[in-house]
């Protein structure tokens, strides 16, 4: 498996411990399964990250000293493409967590047949509870997950496609990256998805669930650009 030829970029900007948590059980479990090139853009008003020396043998550490409370996430993702030195490239929510051999069929098709873009997932998109959240973060073991899988509240229904992706880095330039009129998080999965169809690239879904480990919620956790939010009410609509 071509490992070596991803690039897998984390974005955090803790809001929780509980997001922090989630992170680590996310970075824990790419090191254990796969062996790409991981970074994570950690963002915060200090300017400093007090775990870097915990996870700097993991990943590669990239600090923001940022003061806007709401994570301007289009804007890292650009960044991170602009200097990303590998072939390809996955944007990876860092609470996010796909079964291993979904993972693995996806990077064969993406390479096999030289694939745009390649979501590892078809859908739910799982919201785990706090209660098997929990489980979960104490053995990693996936049987854990798909145990309880009738208890957990479905997101973005019927076609989620955020969460994780991997991508041609040359092929999403070509669609002009992410757009920076996307101010916080959400709807630009959705923009972005469409622009992969317009632009007719060559686009695969492996069949399969996404599991969400659930947090608390804050301010990044929406869109707050006008643009997002005249985007947002013209899907609703159509």
């Amino acid at each position: 498996m071509k490992y070596d030829m991803v690039s897998v970029l984390l974005i955090l900007k803790p809001d929780s411990f509980i997001r922090v948590e989630n992170f680590i059980c996310v970075l824990k479990y790419l090191k254990k399964y796969f062996s790409f090139k991981i970074y994570l853009y950690y963002i915060s008003s200090s300017g400093t990250c007090f775990f870097k020396d915990f996870i700097s043998d993991s990943c590669n550490v990239v600090i923001f000293q940022e003061f806007d409370d709401v994570l301007h996430r289009t804007f890292y993702i650009n960044h991170f493409i602009e200097n990303c030195t590998t072939s390809h490239l996955a944007i990876w929510d860092v609470d996010v967590l796909i079964d291993p051999s979904q993972v693995n069929f996806s990077l064969e098709r993406l390479f096999k047949f030289d694939l745009d873009f390649v979501y590892p997932y078809t859908g739910p998109f799982y919201d785990i509870s706090f209660i098997v959240r929990d489980l979960f973060l104490s053995n990693s073991d996936f049987l854990v997950l798909k145990k309880y899988e009738s208890t957990y509240q479905m997101l973005f229904e019927p076609n989620p496609v955020g969460g994780v992706f991997f991508a041609k880095r040359e092929s999403y330039i070509k669609i002009g990256m992410e757009n920076l009129d996307f101010y916080g998080w959400g709807v630009e999965d959705g923009y972005r998805f469409n622009k992969i169809k317009e632009f007719c690239l060559k686009l695969y879904r492996e069949f399969g669930p996404l599991y969400h480990l659930t947090h608390p919620t804050s301010i990044s956790s929406r869109s707050h650009s006008e643009f997002s939010l005249f985007y947002k009410n013209l899907i609703l609509e159509s």
